[in-house]
């Protein structure tokens, strides 16, 4: 089983497929940010076979770094085994800089 892309617009699905490396993804209100990091975090979990340990991705809000998990998990879980899963992070800025003081 794949990941659905079928849903994103073709800009989306450009950030989502990009290549190695890491993304920056700036965009305005509600233009699909949080669906589109969502889904770029469960392709490299399950197309790319990155494990959660590899992946981080930070959002400004509680809000928007509590829903991208929850997509995130609900995307990947059923593609990819629980232990690649684990030591995912995704949180914001200031509680990932606040980890790593």
């Amino acid at each position: 089983m794949k990941l659905n892309l079928s849903r994103l617009n073709p800009h989306q699905r450009e950030a989502v497929i990009h290549g190695s490396g890491p993304l920056l993804i700036l965009a305005g209100a509600g233009s699909g940010k949080t669906n589109t990091m969502a889904h770029r975090i469960a392709y490299l979990l399950a197309e790319k076979n990155l494990s959660g340990h590899e992946i981080l991705g930070l959002s400004f809000t509680n809000k928007a770094a509590r829903e991208l998990k929850e997509r995130v998990l609900k995307m990947a879980s059923p593609l990819v085994p629980e232990v690649r899963l684990k030591g995912l992070t995704i949180s914001t800025f200031h509680s990932f800089c606040v980890k790593l003081i």
